[in-house]
């Protein structure tokens, strides 16, 4: 997460220069992320099992929860994303590309921040021992990259005079150390398209067609087909699979193609199983919600020129009724 700020700095002829937003380059796999995890119940929910060890059914209840805060310093925090399971149990997941010697406290803030949205309200009348509770969200961080020298667990020791100490651990994935198996295991289909960050090193430093080649196998065996038996299995929707195919699809785009070599390979393998339509449904519904606005646009205008007409049609006939009035009282006083 980037803060980007505006500073302003004056001169002798009082010039104001103002710096300019500049996207995080990481920023795609946060977005991706976020689509992911969004994905419909049953996909989430291998994944909530998956992580935390519970055994929630595919038809469960999921709700995502608002995630802004505003800090002491009024900069917008977004957690990635906090769930809430059948009303009651909630899941706060965040995923970070490289180390941040910050994140722990982060979500711990994001935890509370959750807390505090969801506490019930009490007046102080009915104020007991235990009347006031503060449910925190449990948490998981994924590191998506290598994420070395990164602990398996974040322990935060929290300290109230006078009372026991309490620890709040934070569990880690080391994504990229999870072998195939291991991820299939705990049903973690979401999170397949990032096994394309396996290969980001090497490729940089050496993008061959031998390259190419790898990427195309691990694209198949790590992605396309797991998400494809995930499907046939019942464990993601069909529309999941398409969003997870679309988006393995956009950060081969993000991540490889800027590369020659493996731009031609890819068209020349001809890669069908990543080229869905998805984008282009996506393109078209785009353009026809444009021309659905620029359609309301006119009918409002002739809304508003139907109105004015109405309002003229309604002055005319109150002075024609002003004039039949006037008429009415001639004819009684000619009388």
């Amino acid at each position: 997460m980037i803060n980007n700020e505006t500073t302003n700095q004056t001169n002798s002829q009082e010039t104001n220069t103002t710096k300019p937003d500049i996207e995080d380059p990481h920023d795609i796999f946060d977005r991706a992320f976020k689509r992911l995890i969004t994905l419909s119940g049953p996909g989430v929910l291998c994944m909530i099992n998956g992580l935390f060890g519970t055994d929630y059914p595919l038809d469960a209840k999921v709700t995502y929860n608002s995630t802004e805060s505003v800090d002491d310093k009024l900069h917008r925090r977004l957690a990635d994303n906090i769930i809430t399971i059948n009303g009651t149990d909630s899941y706060h997941l965040e995923a970070e590309i490289d180390p941040d010697n910050d994140i722990h406290i982060r979500i711990m803030e994001y935890g509370f921040q959750h807390a505090l949205r969801t506490m019930h309200p009490i007046s102080f009348q009915n104020v007991t021992e235990g009347a006031i509770t503060m449910h925190f969200p449990r948490q998981y961080l994924i590191y998506l990259g290598q994420g070395r020298n990164v602990p398996d667990s974040f322990p935060i020791t929290i300290l109230f005079p006078g009372e026991p100490d309490h620890i709040h651990r934070i569990p880690v994935m080391h994504f990229q150390e999870k072998k195939l198996d291991d991820l299939l295991d705990q049903k973690l289909f979401i999170l397949l398209p990032f096994r394309l960050l396996r290969i980001r090193k090497e490729i940089e430093k050496n993008h061959s067609k031998e390259q190419v080649r790898t990427l195309i196998e691990l694209c198949q065996n790590d992605i396309i087909t797991p998400i494809n038996q995930a499907y046939e299995q019942h464990f993601i929707s069909w529309r999941d699979r398409v969003n997870l195919l679309a988006v393995a699809r956009r950060l081969v785009r993000h991540l490889y193609e800027k590369y020659d070599e493996i731009r031609e390979g890819v068209k020349q393998m001809r890669f069908q199983t990543l080229e869905l339509d998805i984008d282009e449904y996506e393109d078209k519904y785009d353009a026809l919600e444009e021309k659905l606005a620029e359609k309301d646009g006119l009918l409002a205008e002739k809304d508003g020129l139907l109105a004015e007409k109405d309002g003229l049609l309604a002055e005319k006939d109150e002075k024609i009724r002003q004039l039949e009035e006037q008429l009415a009282a001639l004819k009684a006083d000619s009388k």
